[in-house]
Formats: C-alpha cells, structure tokens, sequence
C-alpha cells in the first residue's frame, strides 16, 4: 500500500483529535500524537521514515515608531509557523545528503519548507495541517532520496565519509511561558519624546526611534522522544538618524538596545545622551572627507571588535559548515594545530544569560536540534582543540554538542 495523503481517512483522524492529555501544553501535546501517528505510518512505507521532527514557531510582536515627535507607526502581529524535517534511508545516509551535481546543495532544508497553522489550539485542524504538511515533505524526502543514490553511484568518493546525522539522547524540557505585555501608552510617550530632540537639528532627514517587541516560542518534538519548549522575549529599542552630505551622499546612523524586558532597556537619560551623541556624529560626518581605499593594519574595538572575531573565527568552527564542499573549511584538518597566539583561550558558552549586567540574548538551554547546550573549548593555549557541533557530524566529531541552531 502507497503511504501518502490518500492513506489516513479524515474521519480516523477526528477520532484521533482528542489524545492530548489535558495537564500538557495543548499545542504540544497535539504535536507529539500527530507525530507519533504518522511515524507509525511511515516506518511501515516501502522507503520508510526513520526519522521525523515537528518544529512550531508561535511568534507575536509589537512594534511602535515615532519621528520628530510623532507616532508614525504601531503594529500588531500574530502567527504560529510549523516546520517539518522527514528523514529517508538511515543515519548513514539520507536524503539530506550534498549532491555534487547539485552545487553541493546540503540536501532538503526544512526551515525553508513551513506551513501556517491556526492560532487556536483546536487540536482536529492542526493535526489535519500537520498531516498534509507531513505528507509533504515525505514526498519530497523521497524524492531527494532516490537522487542521493544515483549521485552516490556516479560521483568520486567523498573526503568526508562521517554519517548524515548524530545519535543523540531524548530531551524533556518544558521552559515555562510568559506573555508579551508592556505599557504601550508609556512606551508612546516616550518614543514621541526621544524622537523630538531630532527636531532641533536642521541637517537631520530622518529621525526615528522605535520599539520592537517580540516573542518567539519554539515547541519542538522528534521520534526520538524529544519534547522541547523555549521561550525567547525580546525588546529592541532602535534610534536612527540619516543626514546628506553636501555632494548628496546620505549617511545614515543608528544604534540599538536589546533587552528581555522593558526594565531591561536604558534610562530615558541614555537614550537622550545617545540621540544627541547621534547628532553630533552626524553633523561631523557631513564634513568629513570621503574614505579611499586603504590596505594596512586596522585596530577594531567595542562592538566592531567582537562583530570581526566572529565572522573571523565565530563561523569558521561551525562543524556544519565544514561538511559542505563548497565552503572554505578553513579549520576542517587543523586541529591540534596553533592557530592564535600562545596564551589566548576561545570558549562557546550559550548557557550563560548573562555577562557584567548585560543580558545576552543568544543563550540558550536546549539548541534548535533539541539537544542540550553546553561549553565548547574550541581554541586553548591558541591550539584548536573542538568544534561547535551540531546533528550533521564530520569525521572525528560524531555527536552534537549542543550548538545547532
């Protein structure tokens, strides 16, 4: 018999609708029985799966904008995302495997391939959309599957012969939610207020200061036995300033404030300090001469610094990346090597929250694969020692370390 959408009659379906357990989160526990009906299914199919994931995004967000004085702008936005990840073949090999013909495309990405789902946890329309999309992306894994195997026959063989995809231990946690509530009639004020010091500067064309508020909640299920739920809340203050110079160049200022809670962010006294520092630095710009091409030594600091050292370095340790052909793989056969001075040490730490009363919005406690983040010591003594795994494992690292994301 044919696995596909013609498989599972809408009335079994209904019947099924209601298997959540009550003491649950109700869109998880939806996802969890929907996944395991169609893993049931699928692992019988003639190609079977043996592996599937469910990934729902529910994202709401408040954004706010005012220039000169003025609100310009308020917005509201709801929406749940879900994103399918269906394995063929096996741990070994599977259908997300590079095809070479193909530009070295790394397989299907599932983050590309998502469907919207009702914002009510009504447990027979999301499991029927569910199902559809599942039904979806099996077909496509299928499909990707079979030129996987015709690849392999033809093309050399391949540098990097580490498995697909890592074995990793089930993870239950449920991170406890909260909802997205601030004043939004003080934050008003105050967006009219900071922005109306732009006022007093003629050369200014733009003046805006806006608050983004975001929250983002990650539920997340695999037939490992995976049960994940994240909570990411976000508050993002952005002020900006554009001037022109005389030859009409533009040259556009900004800086942004991120926090967890409104509390977080700055005193109304910093953020008029800021604006102003804004203005001043671009009433000088429009008089500074124009930068020609340079080559010599640069000496970075602040926040331009850590930017730098990590699309230098940062990038460069992705296990991931190291797999793909068509990337530089520039520390891919040089571990043990020195590749900093003696004496500097590089730790990846996202289960830190915070450093020196500044909150670091990357932590995390469980990374996107649903495996539990810890510390990667990459470079000790300015040696390499490690790098940042994710479920895409390369020769001499086969298991994750918690950094896939």
């Amino acid at each position: 018999m044919k696995v596909g959408s013609r498989l599972l009659p809408w009335l079994a379906l209904l019947c099924l609708a209601g298997a959540a357990r009550a003491d649950e989160d109700p869109l998880l526990a939806v996802m969890g029985a929907e996944l395991d009906r169609s893993y049931r299914l699928l692992a019988q199919a003639q190609t079977p799966a043996y592996f599937l994931a469910y990934r729902v995004i529910d994202r709401e967000s408040h954004d706010l904008s005012a220039s000169f004085g003025s609100l310009t702008r308020e917005s509201a936005d709801r929406r749940r995302r879900l994103f399918v990840e269906a394995r063929t073949g096996s741990y070994q090999r599977d259908n997300t495997h590079a095809l070479r013909s193909d530009g070295m495309r790394w397989g299907i990405n599932y983050r590309h391939n998502w469907s919207d789902l009702p914002m009510t946890d009504e447990p027979a329309a999301i499991r029927l959309l569910i199902w559809q999309a599942t039904d979806r992306v099996y077909q496509q894994a299928l499909d990707h599957l079979t030129k996987v195997e015709s690849n392999t026959v033809v093309k050399v063989e391949e540098e990097d012969t580490a498995p697909d995809f890592s074995r990793e231990e089930p993870v239950v946690q449920l991170e406890p939610d909260r909802p997205l509530e601030f004043e939004t009639w003080l934050w008003k004020d105050k967006l009219r207020r900071y922005s109306r010091r732009f006022a007093g500067s003629a050369r200014i064309l733009v003046g805006r200061v806006s608050l983004g508020a975001s929250r983002n909640v990650l539920r997340f299920v695999n037939t490992e036995g995976t049960r994940v739920r994240k909570l990411d809340r976000v508050f993002r203050l952005h002020i900006e300033a554009v001037t022109k110079a005389d030859d009409g160049m533009e040259l556009p200022l900004s800086y942004t404030y991120l926090a967890r809670d409104p509390a977080g962010l700055p005193s109304d006294a910093v953020v008029e300090a800021r604006i102003d520092k804004l203005i001043s630095q671009a009433e000088n710009l429009r008089s500074a001469p124009i930068v020609t091409a340079y080559q010599g030594p640069v000496l970075l600091e602040g926040r331009a610094s850590a930017v730098f050292f990590h699309e230098l370095l940062g990038h460069r340790v992705e296990g991931h990346r190291l797999r793909r052909e068509e990337d530089s793989q520039t520390f891919k056969r040089k571990l043990g090597e020195r590749i900093l001075p003696a004496g500097f040490r590089v730790y990846f730490d996202p289960t830190v929250d915070s450093f020196a009363g500044t909150a670091l919005l990357g932590s995390y406690a469980v990374d996107d694969e649903g495996v539990v983040a810890r510390r990667v010591t990459v470079i000790e003594d300015g040696i390499l020692k490690d790098f940042l795994m994710s479920r895409i494992p390369i020769e001499g690292r086969l298991r994750s370390n918690g950094h896939g994301r």
